[in-house]
């Protein structure tokens, strides 16, 4: 997402939600990976250690893996779950508000779906802007080289340079167009969701 202040007031005022940014991205999928594994794990009735152990492993980047090892130490130390996860800083405020007042009511599967769901709603939306890219790659390729084969035979060569061009720039401004809006619907109630979690205060344990 936009970490600039000033940018993130512009995409507001456009009523944009903020596009993806790879740090966010990151943080997000390994939340994804790692709630993900812990409710698989939770439904086969692990202890809490082993099925954090498990849970760490799926997740791919080291530099939040190692904070959840912070986390994972202080687990098997006996602290609650939600207690735990405060020692990585990434995860956001409200996630383990969230958590805390599940653990308390012994329901934590709710909240590792919850979580595991929504996370996914995320990724998948910011991957729209992606998927359209790539169809105007794939649609690009597969009529311009036809083209280059049978409109030589009726235009002469400036203008069959002149018309791919022009058939290129629709091609692309449709497919920009396309992942602007796809994003925009698909992304505004996550969004919203992701900074609620991020901004809210945490209730004291």
């Amino acid at each position: 997402m936009v970490e600039n202040p000033s940018d993130r007031k512009l995409l507001e005022s456009m009523g944009m939600p903020p596009l993806p940014f790879v740090g966010t991205w990151i943080q997000q999928v390994a939340l994804l990976e790692f709630f993900s594994c812990l409710e698989i794990c939770y439904d086969s009735t692990l202890s809490v250690p082993v099925m954090f152990e498990f849970s760490l492993r799926a997740v791919e980047n080291r530099a939040l893996r190692r904070q959840l090892r912070q986390s994972q130490a202080a687990v098997e130390c006996g602290d609650s779950f939600a207690d735990a996860l405060r020692k990585a800083k990434f995860i956001p405020r409200g996630m383990i508000a969230d958590l805390r007042v599940q653990e308390l009511c012994g329901k934590l599967e709710l909240s590792f779906h919850g979580l595991a769901q929504e996370l996914k709603k995320l990724i998948e939306a910011k991957l729209e802007p992606v998927k359209a890219l790539a169809a105007g790659w794939i649609i690009s390729f597969g009529i311009i080289l036809p083209l280059l084969v049978v409109l030589p035979a009726f235009l002469q060569v400036d203008w069959l340079l002149a018309y791919l061009l022009l058939l290129l720039g629709y091609l692309w401004m449709g497919c920009l167009y396309m992942a602007v809006v796809n994003y925009h619907q698909r992304a505004v109630a996550v969004n919203c969701w992701w900074n609620g979690l991020r901004d809210s205060e945490e209730l004291p344990p």
